[in-house]
């Protein structure tokens, strides 16, 4: 992040899963960190989807269609296999006009 705070992906950008302070420690503790290591296990064992990155993320992996209700409309969207997304935090986040 642009204050030195590693998160585990370039898509991060909520920075919803911070894995360590470049301004505190070494790029290569960080990376041979606690934090790294569960992420990578998390990888290891198909369980990505558990971190709020992962379940939002539209960066590749296996898709499939899907209709969604938002207000009084239904959009077709790509979601990862077993992605969840939170509608109401989503309208929340955004402000909804409804």
């Amino acid at each position: 992040m642009w204050d030195g705070r590693v998160s585990q992906c370039h898509s991060d950008y909520l920075e919803k899963n911070i894995l360590g302070d470049a301004r505190k420690q070494s790029l290569k503790e960080i990376w041979k960190g606690r934090e790294f290591e569960r992420l990578r296990a998390l990888m290891r064992d198909a369980e990505r989807l558990t971190l709020g990155p992962c379940q939002t993320c539209c960066d590749g992996g296996e898709t499939k269609e899907e209709a969604i209700q938002v207000g009084d409309r239904k959009i077709k969207m790509n979601l990862y296999v077993d992605q969840q997304l939170d509608i109401k935090a989503m309208d929340a986040r955004l402000g909804s006009k409804r």
